[in-house]
């Protein structure tokens, strides 16, 4: 098995392309492939790591979220199974160690007020007043230290100390260090089963009210409110976890009391006992001392399951990266259906779905990473199971960053809010892992309701932006400007190397276009050469090519066909400068291509038409527009203003065309 440190990458299956290894991954097998990521795992330095495993509650949420779906899964099931986990089964009940607790929790407290003590004998010198038993050496010591005399008479001597013996109750023996040990343990155990509780709790409140992801524009609204009517709430689970939080609170309070006993003061705290218990009378003969051993060995026990040994670590964590990848397929196939693609056919590992914009391609390799093809560039979509924390977020986002692979969505355990308390995080770092910034990277869990909604919003951007980065389609041809037109519409462009459109093209157009061509040239004489002919073959051809932009003249918000179209720039420009804006007039939605006025890129923006602010906060973009927004903007005196992040993102407004 071979460890990767930070800032490397994996190859995948497909050539030339790489996906970063994971903020600390495991290789394992003849391929290479990437399989888990591993942190807390003896044998690996955790300095060279950033993020952190998931935990045991992680976990189970993951586990609970995709029982059931495997790699053969039909697709139907991957779409209609909840993303989001609202019981927990398993967790309300008391655990071994607390029911053994809870039956031994008077005899602790007994011991700890009444041990088993020593009676020890010691010898010292005191003032004669204070001697109550003299040792029997103390004639012969004091006759050889006169320093100890008060003076000396006809009769002898007279002693001012003398050697005594002194008697003292004996509290540090090894049964009693044994109990005081049992103490901590019990604390460090209870302290870690009340936090998973706390945590279960807060999930489960979470997932039981999600008012606050109803709010803003209302297309998103409804969805969210959509996909929370599919979550299947339980009081009754909820009730009694509650319980079980107070019980453990109860016993954690009882066993920290005894801190305070004279059993606990007495012994050290350096103290040590090995986890294998020596046997001894009083462990062996006395009962009470014989029950708290019987404890003791109750929690060894259960301490070495959870941590298990060094290959149950490494299974474990392999078993959470295959739960994750299990998960991001999941919110995959989730935003495609949301964004209108359904099933054409699948078989085994790829799938093929097809909208109104097109077809793609998803395919599941054998790293776990999932590839959408159909745009111009193929997505990976690389699930890394690392929980980022908010001192983990600028070094997550470094590695992502300079792993040197951009055409990837990277999804990491957390949840967005992370991002919003994060304020030392820098404006990159946080237009990074919001997805808005190449590499995309989203942080993504079972217990956030919004997560397919934001992994729609990149998908659907990138989708977008794929098929548009050829616009407009154009058709070479010598005869572009020779002789008279017949026939020229308004949408077309006509240079001396050919024809091209200047914005899409309506359906209604596109009718009208081939009527005009049929009359101008009817289907017998199209055969006979002329320039002018030639022409309107090449603009039949065309007509057949911006076929593939019909998709844009359907509103992607409200799916309606009432759009105006509006062609930008001028017959001087390149036709790679050109642009265009589509506007829907039923729910005032607009999209369509802007170029950067510094770096002269373009890139695809949807406007959901919603006369809510945009949060000058890129983190709050999803909560308020969710997928209807394929590129960052803020509202600046009552209108959007997009910001490009192919040049230096989150910079001040430039001039958007």
């Amino acid at each position: 098995m071979e460890y990767v440190r930070r800032g490397s990458t994996v190859g995948s299956t497909l050539p030339d392309r790489e996906v970063v290894a994971g903020m600390f991954a495991c290789r394992s097998g003849s391929n290479g492939f990437l399989q888990t990521v591993l942190r807390g795992v003896d044998g690996v330095d955790e300095e060279d790591f950033v993020g952190a495993a998931l935990s045991a509650t992680d976990a189970k949420a993951l586990d609970d979220v995709t029982s059931g779906l495997s790699a053969g899964a039909p697709w139907e099931r991957w779409c209609e199974a909840s993303p989001v986990v609202v019981s927990f089964e398993g967790c309300a009940a008391s655990t071994p160690l607390e029911k053994a607790l809870e039956a031994e929790l008077g005899v602790l407290e007994a011991v700890c007020h009444a041990p088993r003590m020593l009676l020890r004998y010691d010898e010292e010198r005191v003032a004669v007043s204070r001697a109550r038993r003299v040792s029997p050496r103390a004639v012969s010591d004091l006759v050889s230290r006169p320093a100890d005399w008060e003076h000396r008479t006809l009769r002898g001597i007279r002693p001012a100390r003398v050697l005594a013996v002194t008697t003292e109750d004996e509290v540090d023996l090894y049964e009693n260090r044994m109990v005081a040990r049992l103490i901590d343990r019990l604390i460090s155990a209870l302290t870690l089963r009340l936090d998973e509780l706390r945590e279960i709790l807060a999930l489960l409140a979470e997932g039981h009210d999600f008012t606050h992801e109803t709010c803003g524009s209302h297309w998103r609204a409804r969805r969210m409110s959509i996909a929370w009517a599919r979550v299947q709430r339980s009081d009754e689970l909820l009730a009694a976890i509650k319980s079980t939080h107070l019980r453990v609170y109860g016993l954690i309070r009882a066993v920290r009391m005894l801190t305070s006993s004279p059993l606990y003061q007495s012994v050290p705290r350096s103290a040590g006992v090995e986890d294998s218990l020596r046997v001894t009378n009083v462990l062996a003969n006395d009962a009470r001392y014989r029950r708290l051993a019987a404890l003791w060995r109750r929690l060894v026990d259960a301490r070495r399951e959870s941590a298990g040994a060094r290959a149950d670590q490494v299974a474990r964590r392999v078993a959470s990266a295959e739960r994750f990848d299990c998960f991001a397929f999941m919110l995959v196939a989730q935003a495609l259906s949301n964004l209108g693609y359904s099933l054409v056919s699948e078989d085994g590992r790829s799938t093929r779905v097809r909208s109104v914009r097109g077809e793609l391609r998803v395919s599941r390799e054998s790293d776990g990473s999932v590839i959408l093809e159909g745009g111009a560039q193929p997505l990976a979509v690389v699930a890394l199971p690392v929980a980022a924390s908010v001192e983990d977020l600028s070094p997550l986002w470094t590695a992502l960053r300079t792993s040197g692979h951009r055409d990837a969505l990277y999804l990491l355990y957390g949840r967005p809010g992370v991002l919003r308390v994060a304020d030392e995080c820098g404006a990159d770092t946080r237009l990074g892992l919001s997805g808005w910034d190449a590499p995309r990277a989203l942080l993504v869990s079972p217990w956030a309701l919004d997560s397919v909604e934001r992994v729609a919003r990149v998908v659907g951007a990138w989708d977008a932006g794929g098929r548009l980065e050829s616009f407009p389609p154009s058709v070479s041809t010598r005869a572009a400007l020779a002789g008279e037109w017949t026939y020229r519409p308004a949408w077309l462009d006509a240079r001396a190397s050919g024809l091209s459109v200047t914005r899409p093209i309506t359906q209604a157009e596109r009718s009208a276009a081939i009527e005009a061509l049929d009359r101008a040239t009817p289907p017998r004489e199209q055969a006979r050469a002329s320039p002018e002919r030639e022409r309107d073959q090449a603009l039949r051809q065309l007509l057949e090519k911006s076929a593939e932009l019909n998709w844009l003249t359907r509103c992607p918000v409200c799916e309606r066909e009432r759009v105006s179209i509006e062609g930008r720039g001028t017959e001087l420009e390149r036709l790679a400068d050109r642009t265009f804006w589509c506007k829907c007039l039923e729910c005032s939605a607009a999209w369509g291509l802007r170029r950067c006025g510094l770096c002269r890129a373009r890139f695809a923006v949807l406007d959901d038409g919603v006369s809510v602010r945009c949060p000058d906060d890129v983190v709050d973009l999803d909560r308020v527009h969710g997928r209807d927004q394929w590129h960052p903007a803020r509202s600046d005196a009552g209108k959007r203003d997009y910001r490009c992040t192919k040049c230096e993102p989150l910079r001040e407004p430039r001039g958007i065309h």
